[in-house]
């Protein structure tokens, strides 16, 4: 009677991972947008990165580890079942973007309290005198066309969409156009130095 003996081919676990951290990427891109706009490159060894502070100190940001479920069964690769690759890459791709926001949120955060640009909002409903006093204390960048290339803002509540800012009202138009106007002088001024050393 002949024994069954299971053999591996190593290039297909490589082919295999690769096309699955793909596809997982790109779901986790489609469930956290934010996430697409922010280079990655791969590493053979991550090192800790640090932002001084202005009092000098070293915020540092130790690698972290993301565990992301899998949820493809052996079944499904040996019947090469497609329906389930995607749905485990798509499902394994909304856990892995949630987790990477999570820790993009926890470092960027960081780097606004020790940099003192931390708002207390103090109660205060959320809108343009709140939005502009965070605003002041961050640079803003300007297009070809002199508008103002304003930051893109996340709700803890739901870190997968990028909140819209609310419309200016008239009592709100005049402290946007100073705070606007100040930039712009700040921009400018940033460029010129650039250009001369």
């Amino acid at each position: 009677m002949a024994r069954r003996v299971l053999f591996r081919l190593r290039e297909y676990d490589e082919v295999f991972r690769s096309a699955f951290t793909r596809v997982m990427r790109a779901n986790a891109e489609g469930a956290y947008p934010l996430l697409k706009q922010i280079p990655t490159e791969l590493r053979r060894e991550i090192h800790t990165s640090q932002v001084t502070l202005p009092s000098g100190e070293a915020l540092k940001n130790e690698p972290f580890e993301l565990k992301v479920p899998f949820q493809f069964k052996l079944s499904d690769m040996i019947s090469g079942d497609i329906d389930a690759f995607a749905m485990s890459a798509a499902a394994s791709g909304r856990a892995y973007g949630e987790a990477a926001m999570r820790q993009l949120l926890r470092f960027s955060g960081a780097i606004s309290e020790g940099m003192g640009n931390a708002i207390d909002g103090k109660g205060r409903p959320f809108g343009w005198p709140v939005i502009l006093e965070i605003l002041d204390g961050m640079d803003i960048d300007f297009d070809e066309n002199g508008e103002p290339q304003l930051p893109q803002m996340i709700s803890d509540i739901d870190i997968s969409k990028v909140v819209a800012y609310p419309p200016l009202s008239e009592a709100d138009r005049p402290a946007y156009d100073a705070l606007i106007e100040k930039k712009r002088k700040e921009f400018n001024a940033r460029r010129r130095n650039r250009t001369l050393s």
